[in-house]
């Protein structure tokens, strides 16, 4: 957990800088409840990494992430 602001709300103000509104966004959380991860992907996140992790499958979840954000927008 954060201390002063959570995941979300940091989402939220990094949207209101103009250039930031487009940048892409994927939460680390343990939070894993079915709603929670909808309401992350609602807000506009591209997905969702659930804790615990293995690290050495971090990279390539990145790398899938990525690939199917530039699948969707069609670079």
């Amino acid at each position: 957990m954060m201390p002063d602001l959570n995941g979300p709300e940091i989402l939220e103000t990094l949207r209101s800088y103009p250039s930031l509104r487009n940048t892409p966004c994927v939460f680390v959380t343990a939070r894993t409840q079915p709603s929670d991860i909808q309401a992350l992907l609602e807000l506009g996140a591209l997905d969702v990494i659930q804790k615990p992790l293995d690290p050495t499958d971090l990279p390539h979840r990145v790398r899938e992430i990525w690939n199917h954000c530039n699948a969707r927008s069609g670079t």
